[in-house]
């Protein structure tokens, strides 16, 4: 092994050492001995742990449980950025990656929070994973909610109907299923398919869609369960969503009739009132625009959450009613309240973010001193182990030099070997054209008696005639090269040199010592031998054809198995053997000057 390439693994190897030295002593200098997380905004959700304290859960419930806890009551109080925020920290939590239903109902209030954010492009992410899981555990209450959710991203991303086909047919499985949360997401499906029908003007399919949905208000008043929303939530939705619709097809009587309805339920649960906000405004109730966004947020500040993702659209709605009635000066408070609200979420989500990180550096900074010690011993096993390895690549180098010396040797010796053998060949067949064994016999003349009677006392007849049948093909495919068609058989020369078949493999057997199939190859192989040691230009493939070798792979097999190498080395072989000796004629010539 070369002095450079000493150098370059020491070098490797001590940079390799300095590298972790110095992310290590950075580590120590970069990590504080404490954190201070940052103070959320004033907001329901921010009270959750004070909540969750005070009814004695954290001390008796796992983590993953409180996330879980901590999503629902940020959902229901329509914060879906901290639910879906909480619900992920669940997913996440490695005690519950082998309980398939924990993990089914985590995902799909993920997937609530996702829609309620109208972010199709994460449903969408997840959708397949979620079917998979879904029947794995061979739920129908998941399972219907897989069409739903896809009928949604296909709704927009431009394909209404393929949209609407999915929403109904989510509606029909949730129909035939059973449990308690059943019709909370029934509803939740029909207002939601009902949403898009108005948005897009299609009364006929809406008012379809609500006698269907009556159907639902059959049964007596009962608490919501999953989903987290009063029973009488959905009432109101229902007498809004057919406001909306008996006012589109111009059945302006009954529409008010609903919407009298809808006034009569708004005092009991003030939630968002989007569900009537298209009739108020085709109405111009303008004032019932603004005294619902009064009551809301009264209910806001008083619950003490300002700051939802209602509250943005709320101040929008505001601020459109108070321009409609020509209150500018209330429109533009309205509109600065909202840019304020829109800054403060976007800090609060911000922060939120900031306090998670904060949160878990706190939590592992004692493993985080445990693990620096670690990192040392680890650090001084990586440098033995490294150590190890380069003296190992070393003294690999250095027996793979000395190995491929020695091959270098041998194969020297071996095309010197095989140069002998091919002039020892050409030397032979030379001879016997000098001799006149490749002659036919000649019958136009009779051979003297006493040769003839010589002939038949030192042989037989039978084996005077195989000599010169063998002898005159011999010289045919020799001198004609007869070996260089690919397509040569032993079929052809029996036939053309009139052979009994059963005498043929004995003959070649006889007189070459060895098969037919194994002269003719070696006949090729020196042909091969001879062309990639004269031609040098020519590709490996050619000589094969050219030598009357069928492909590559029998040419690099044959001549491997005869010479004991592959023919590519063969041919480095002699170039470095005819460089060899070009150097040894150019040192004779200066050392003759």
């Amino acid at each position: 092994m070369d002095r450079k390439k000493v150098k370059v693994f020491f070098c490797c190897f001590l940079l390799l050492g300095f590298t972790i030295l110095t992310s290590m002593s950075c580590s120590r200098k970069e990590s504080p001995s404490t954190s201070t997380a940052p103070q959320r905004p004033s907001s329901t959700y921010g009270k959750l742990n004070n909540h969750l304290s005070t009814l004695n859960l954290q001390k008796n419930l796992p983590e993953h449980r409180l996330n879980e806890i901590k999503g629902d009551i940020s959902f229901s109080q329509d914060n879906y950025f901290e639910a879906q925020k909480y619900y992920r920290r669940a997913i996440n939590d490695r005690n519950i990656r082998d309980s398939l239903d924990v993990m089914m109902r985590l995902e799909l209030m993920l997937m609530l929070s996702f829609d309620r954010m109208g972010d199709y492009s994460l449903i969408a992410h997840s959708i397949e994973d979620f079917e998979a899981s879904a029947k794995k555990v061979d739920d129908s209450i998941y399972l219907a909610t897989v069409p739903f959710f896809k009928g949604k991203i296909a709704y927009y991303q431009g394909d209404t109907e393929k949209g609407y086909a999915l929403m109904k047919k989510a509606i029909e499985m949730m129909r035939l299923t059973k449990g308690n949360e059943k019709d909370d997401y029934l509803m939740y499906f029909y207002n939601s398919a009902l949403k898009m029908l108005q948005k897009d003007r299609m009364p006929k399919r809406a008012i379809a869609l609500l006698k269907d949905m009556e159907k639902m208000f059959s049964y007596p008043h009962r608490d919501s369960g999953s989903i987290a929303f009063p029973y009488d939530t959905y009432l109101k939705e229902y007498y809004g969503c057919r406001a909306i619709t008996l006012q589109h097809i111009g059945h302006e009587e009954e529409a008010a009739a609903y919407y009298n309805k809808f006034l009569a339920l708004s005092q009991v649960y003030i939630f968002d009132f989007n569900c009537i906000e298209s009739y108020l405004f085709e109405k111009k109730l303008y004032d019932d625009i603004i005294r619902f966004g009064n009551l809301r947020l009264d209910f806001l500040v008083a619950s003490g959450d300002t700051l939802n993702s209602n509250t943005m659209p709320l101040y929008r709605l505001m601020a459109k009613a108070y321009t409609e009635k020509g209150l500018y000066k209330e429109a533009i408070t309205c509109y600065n309240l909202m840019d304020k609200a829109n800054d403060e979420l976007i800090r609060m989500g911000e922060l939120s973010a900031i306090d998670e990180i904060s949160d878990n550096y706190t939590t592992h900074i004692a493993a985080l001193d445990k693990q620096r010690q670690e990192h040392k011993f680890k650090l001084i096993n990586i440098l033995i182990i490294v150590g190890i390895i380069i003296i190992m690549a070393a003294l690999t180098a250095i027996r793979a030099t000395q190995y491929n010396r020695i091959i270098r040797r041998k194969n020297l010796s071996l095309v010197k070997t095989i140069d002998e053998l091919m002039k020892a060949r050409k030397s032979q067949n030379e001879g016997r054209e000098e001799k006149g064994e490749w002659e036919e016999e000649d019958h136009t003349t009779n051979p003297p008696v006493t040769e003839d009677l010589r002939r038949k006392s030192m042989e037989s007849i039978t084996d005077y005639h195989e000599r010169k049948t063998f002898a005159r093909m011999n010289r045919d495919i020799i001198e004609k090269k007869l070996y260089l068609d690919p397509n040569l058989s032993r079929a052809t020369l029996l036939e053309k040199y009139n052979i009994p078949r059963n005498n043929f493999s004995p003959m070649f057997q006889k007189f070459t010592g060895t098969s037919y199939t194994k002269y003719i190859n070696n006949l090729r192989l020196e042909e091969a031998a001879r062309m990639l040691k004269e031609q040098p230009n020519f590709t490996i493939e050619s000589i094969a054809m050219d030598s009357g070798i069928s492909s590559v792979a029998t040419l690099y097999r044959l001549f491997s198995l005869r010479y004991g190498m592959t023919p590519a080395e063969y041919r480095q072989t002699v170039l470095l053997s005819e460089a060899m000796r070009n150097e040894d004629i150019e040192d004779d010539i200066e050392e003759n000057a």
